[in-house]
């Protein structure tokens, strides 16, 4: 389904700017960006994926955030397609690099409305979790959501945060909260590796936390890219300057996608753990694939 993108404006004649995130696509006639999701049509941004659908299920909340409400709480978790940056070790890549348009389909916002609110009554679903691919490439269909549901029901995203700030301070109104997929501690690697901008993510980090919103944050230790100490005591000091109460996932790595090296042991992420542990009251390892 597709629809006029938000937040974008015309460049030249035949050139328009995406404006949804760090990387401000230049994008000519037929071009799409690098999320894949939204493309310049005859001069006008649009969003491939509006009410695209690959991935619904209700799941319990303590899969999406380990320190927030009850574990065992049902959620409904929806996911789309596209993603704006490129890990290589991404466990979700055939519905984040590629258009998986065989599993889509499709749903107006007031079809998932209706369904939150008859899951509601029947098994007392009161979240929706926008996860599995990248929810701010989603962002129109999501605010059109957001906006015609009572309350009473819970909005968090898993998400990279790599976005720009017009764009967040219009969705984060609904937010209740976020697990924040943090890469590493490095603009160096966040280049290299995703492919994003280390410093907008901090930016935005802190503007979640500054708006009152629960934040938790997920750090996947990947073998030959982000698993250099010193780094993370960085990282993990970083936050503790926030608040030592910040809640830490360390998620364990696997061979996926692009990524071949080996992961990494238990004793590797009990190393990590008791790093930040130093700094941080709540921290969890994960071991399962998200």
């Amino acid at each position: 389904m597709k629809r006029e993108a938000l937040f974008w404006e015309r460049y030249d004649s035949n050139t328009v700017k995406c404006l949804l995130c760090p990387h401000n696509c230049l994008l000519k006639e037929e071009q799409s960006g690098i999320c894949n999701s939204r493309k310049n049509e005859n001069g006008t941004l649009v969003s491939l994926n509006y009410g695209d659908v690959v991935v619904k299920k209700v799941d319990m909340l303590g899969k999406r955030l380990l320190f927030y409400g009850n574990h065992e709480d049902p959620v409904l978790s929806l996911g789309s397609w596209g993603c704006n940056l490129c890990c290589d070790w991404c466990y979700n890549w055939e519905i984040a690099r590629l258009k998986p348009l065989h599993l889509v389909k499709k749903y107006s916002p007031e079809e998932i409305r209706n369904e939150v609110l008859y899951l509601r009554k029947t098994k007392g679903v009161q979240t929706i979790v926008f996860t599995y691919n990248e929810p701010l490439v989603w962002v129109e269909f999501i605010i059109d959501i957001c906006e015609i549901l009572k309350s009473g029901i819970d909005i968090v995203l898993n998400t990279n945060l790599h976005v720009n700030e017009k764009p967040l301070l219009r969705i984060i109104p609904f937010i209740s909260a976020l697990n924040i997929d943090l890469k590493a501690f490095s603009s160096f690697k966040y280049a290299l590796g995703p492919k994003g901008h280390f410093d907008a993510v901090l930016k935005n980090l802190k503007l979640c936390v500054e708006h009152g919103k629960y934040v938790e944050v997920t750090f996947p230790l990947i073998k030959g890219f982000n698993d250099d100490a010193d780094e993370f005591e960085d990282l993990v000091a970083f936050l503790c300057e926030i608040s030592s109460e910040f809640p830490l996932q360390i998620r364990k790595g696997y061979p996926t996608y692009r990524h071949f090296e080996s992961s990494p042991s238990e004793d590797e992420l009990q190393y990590f753990r008791a790093i930040a542990s130093k700094y941080l009251k709540h921290v969890e390892l994960v071991f399962e694939e998200q």
